[in-house]
């Protein structure tokens, strides 16, 4: 149980809605449902009855709320009485895969860097992004994988003492140049893909890895993501599987993001920390960037 759940709690008792707390909180409504629920799971109560109208309090619910209000009084009790105290460093740290949209919420969110602050982005694997947690070189972490891992990736965090939200679940695009012969097209298959040369990293699960969907020939390894978007730009018969990309990236780059009719793999982006770290003002102000950069890139 952390401050930043029950704040979610509480917004939802207040607005008597789930899509106007959603809307509120700039977080996904399946994923406060999802955390709601959770929260019902750990206390073994219901906190709200659910209806067309909205939801509203059970007594339990009334009872925990009229604490959690409490107890985030406090809090904010707290921090206001070291407000006038000097600043501390301000310490962030984050390991995630190398995809756009993540980049693009760091830069962003990086934008509003004071003095006294200091941020570390380390770009990596979901392995590595797990470990980096479980030995506290980062305090949070993003991490990606194909939804049918979910099990094993649950209990992995499970046995790492990491708490998890969801991010996104998508299916993942072609990116090409606009150059491209398949530019003009809307949809493509995986064979009409075969002519073409695959751009693939060690920073992205986005791709087709059977060693016998396209031969090695036509594939190229390109680790940086600023590298790979300029080998798309200049090479009209490469292709990069990527997740959702914002239409401003993909403009000054000059390409376009197509779907592969034939590809339903669903892949999961996911936050992670440890248990017990609580979440800090630059966490929850880094986690709103990144809702609103999916969502650019991602529109429901």
């Amino acid at each position: 149980m952390n401050d930043l759940h029950l704040r979610y709690i509480v917004a939802t008792a207040t607005l008597g809605s789930l899509t106007k707390a959603s809307q509120e909180l700039m977080i996904a409504q399946p994923n406060l449902s999802r955390i709601i629920q959770g929260m019902e799971e750990t206390l073994g109560i219901s906190l709200f009855i659910r209806s067309s109208k909205g939801v509203r309090l059970t007594p339990e619910g009334k009872r925990f709320v009229d604490k959690a209000q409490a107890v985030l009084a406090d809090i904010d009790d707290l921090e206001k009485m070291f407000a006038d105290s000097p600043p501390v460093q301000q310490l962030f740290s984050i390991s995630v895969p190398g995809v756009t949209y993540l980049t693009e919420a760091f830069a962003r969110f990086s934008a509003g860097m004071t003095e006294g602050c200091e941020f570390t982005c380390l770009v990596r694997a979901t392995t590595e992004a797990i470990q980096d947690l479980a030995e506290n070189r980062c305090h949070l972490g993003i991490i990606r994988y194909p939804f049918r891992e979910e099990q094993h990736i649950r209990a992995l965090l499970e046995e790492k003492h990491l708490s998890r939200e969801l991010v996104a679940d998508f299916v993942c695009s072609v990116l090409v140049s606009c150059d491209s012969p398949l530019a003009g097209r809307r949809s493509i298959s995986l064979k009409e893909l075969d002519a073409f040369i695959e751009i693939s990293g060690t920073d992205s699960v986005c791709s087709e890895t059977k060693d016998d969907a396209v031969p090695l020939r036509q594939r190229m390894f390109v680790s940086d993501r600023a590298a790979q978007f300029d080998v798309l730009q200049h090479n009209s018969r490469a292709y990069l599987w990527s997740s959702p990309v914002p239409q401003e990236v993909l403009t000054p780059f000059h390409l376009v993001q197509l779907t592969c009719s034939d590809n339903p793999e669903v892949y999961r982006d996911m936050l992670i920390y440890r248990s017990d770290y609580r979440l800090t003002a630059l966490d929850k102000q880094f986690i709103t960037e990144v809702v609103q950069s999916k969502r650019r890139a991602m529109p429901s």
